[in-house]
C-alpha cells in the first residue's frame, strides 16, 4: 500500500491460535517523496533605520512552503561579500498560519545586506528565493572627532584627519564654508579617516566634518576647528655642525626653518635651538618664530 506524503502512525499486535495480544504503543513517522515547494521572503526589505549604532538582531519572515520540514536561511554582508548567517530552522517550531518568523542569535553591524531562504526536507531541497536586499543603519549618528589640523601648519594643502563613527556612510568636509562629500569606504580605514584638501592661502581658516548616512541626513559634526597656515617669509636653514661648534644668528618675525645636520654627523643626532630675546614654536625638526630674536643652534648627539 502506497502512503501519501505527510505524517502517519502505526501500531502492531500479536496473535496465535489462543487469541490476540494487545496493541503496541503508537509510533509516528513521516513519508517524504516530494521536494519542498518554493517560499517567498516577506521582511526585512529596504532601508532599516534603527535607534542605536548596533549591533542589530533583525527578524526574518517568509511564506510557508509545501512539504517543508526545515528552512535554511543565509544572510550576506554586501561590503565584504561574506555570508554572516547560515542557519537551519525547523518548520514546526517557527511557522504557522502560512508564514514563518525567526530571529537569529547572530548580531549584525551597520551596513547593507542580502538574504535568501530555502525549504528542505529529507527527500531534498526546494529552490532558493531570490536575494532580498536590506540595510541597517542608526537613525542618529554620534559626532566624529577632529585630529588635524587644529593649530598652526605650514602646508597650504593640509590633510584633514578625524576619528569616524560607526554607521556613517559619508562625511561632509567643510573648509571655509566650501563643502565636499566623501565616502566612508574611501576616506577611512576602519574609523581612522583622512582627506587631502585643496590649496589654501596663508592665514586663518576653519574646518569641520559632519557624519551622515541614509537614515540621518542631518548628521553630527566635529564642530569648527580653527587653524592658521604660516609662511616662511624669511626661510632659515640651520646646518648643525659638530658638537661644540654652535651657530649663532638672528631670526625675524614670521621666519621659519628646518634643522639639518651636516654630512657625516647624522648618526642618531637631534638638533636643538636656543632662542635669546625672542620666542618660537619648534615643530618636529622645524621651527616658526612669532617674535624676532637671536638664536643659538647646536648639534646634540
Amino acid at each position: 500500500m502506497a502512503l501519501a506524503d505527510g505524517g502517519h502512525t502505526f501500531r502492531v499486535r500479536t496473535r496465535n491460535l489462543r487469541g490476540v495480544g494487545g496493541w503496541s504503543a503508537t509510533s509516528s513517522f513521516t513519508v517524504w517523496t516530494t521536494l519542498p515547494g518554493a517560499t517567498a521572503p516577506t521582511a526585512p526589505t529596504g532601508d532599516g533605520c534603527e535607534g542605536t549604532a548596533g549591533p542589530y538582531s533583525p527578524t526574518f519572515q517568509w511564506a510557508e512552503a509545501t512539504n517543508a520540514k526545515d528552512y535554511q536561511l543565509q544572510v550576506t554582508n554586501v561590503a565584504s561579500a561574506s555570508v554572516v548567517i547560515n542557519q537551519t530552522f525547523s518548520a514546526s517550531g517557527n511557522c504557522g498560519a502560512g508564514s514563518c518568523s525567526v530571529t537569529p542569535a547572530a548580531a549584525l553591524g551597520p551596513g547593507e545586506y542580502t538574504w535568501r531562504v530555502m525549504a528542505t526536507n529529507p527527500f531534498g531541497n526546494g529552490p532558493w528565493t531570490a536575494d532580498t536586499a536590506f540595510s541597517l543603519f542608526p537613525s542618529t549618528l554620534a559626532a566624529p572627532s577632529s585630529v588635524y589640523p587644529v593649530d598652526d601648519v605650514f602646508d597650504t594643502t593640509p590633510t584633514y584627519r578625524w576619528n569616524g563613527v560607526a554607521g556613517a556612510e559619508t562625511y561632509d568636509l567643510d573648509v571655509d564654508a566650501s563643502v565636499t562629500s566623501h565616502s566612508a569606504a574611501t576616506a577611512c580605514t576602519g574609523l581612522a579617516c583622512a582627506v587631502t584638501g585643496g590649496t589654501l592661502a596663508v592665514g586663518a581658516h576653519a574646518w569641520e566634518v559632519t557624519a551622515k548616512n541614509r537614515c540621518d541626513l542631518t548628521g553630527a559634526s566635529t564642530g569648527a576647528n580653527a587653524f592658521d597656515i604660516l609662511t616662511c617669509a624669511m626661510p632659515v636653514d640651520v646646518d648643525l655642525p659638530d658638537p661644540g661648534a654652535p651657530i649663532n644668528g638672528t631670526l625675524t618675525e614670521t621666519a621659519c626653518g628646518e634643522l639639518r645636520a651636516l654630512a657625516g654627523y647624522i648618526v642618531g643626532g637631534t638638533g636643538v635651538v636656543t632662542f635669546h630675546g625672542g620666542s618660537a614654536v619648534v615643530l618636529g625638526n622645524g621651527f616658526e618664530v612669532s617674535t624676532g630674536g637671536t638664536f643659538t643652534a647646536r648639534a646634540d648627539y
